[in-house]
């Protein structure tokens, strides 16, 4: 790893605002590791093969193999600072791509953010779409 990507790593997160706690709750790795991660110090990082595939473990891109998958709904949004638009457009792609019967769903908000459409009524008529597509999937 280079010198770079540590500090890379911290001046992302901190551009967007988000702590390490949130990361280790996302990722459940633990703060420390994160800490170790961002200072470029892996003593206590898993090696190796092992260690490829821990990270490799919370990348839901990576994931992506060729078995039935139940009906996915990704849901994703224009002006999301921490999960960029076209990270779930990708992970969409792939999907398809790698299992073609799959019933995937991408809906990409134009005018949300991270937590969603903002104001009560706009949190209604999302929260009504998803409803109303879980209905849609479980009658049929």
């Amino acid at each position: 790893m280079t010198a770079k990507l540590g500090v890379r790593l911290r001046t992302q997160r901190e551009e967007k605002g988000v702590s390490l706690e949130e990361i280790s709750r996302q990722t459940k790795i633990k703060v420390s590791l994160l800490e170790a991660l961002e200072r470029n110090d892996l003593t206590y990082w898993p090696r190796g093969l092992f260690g490829r595939a821990y990270l490799k473990s919370y990348a839901p891109y990576e994931n992506v193999a060729p078995l039935p998958y139940p009906p996915i709904l990704a849901l994703g949004s224009l002006n999301d600072t921490r999960v960029l638009f076209h990270e779930p457009a990708k992970w969409v792609a792939r999907l398809r791509a790698t299992a073609p019967s799959a019933d995937v769903l991408l809906k990409t908000e134009m005018g949300a953010g991270h937590g969603g459409p903002s104001g009560r009524y706009d949190a209604w008529k999302e929260e009504a779409f998803i409803v109303a597509w879980i209905l849609d999937r479980v009658s049929s």
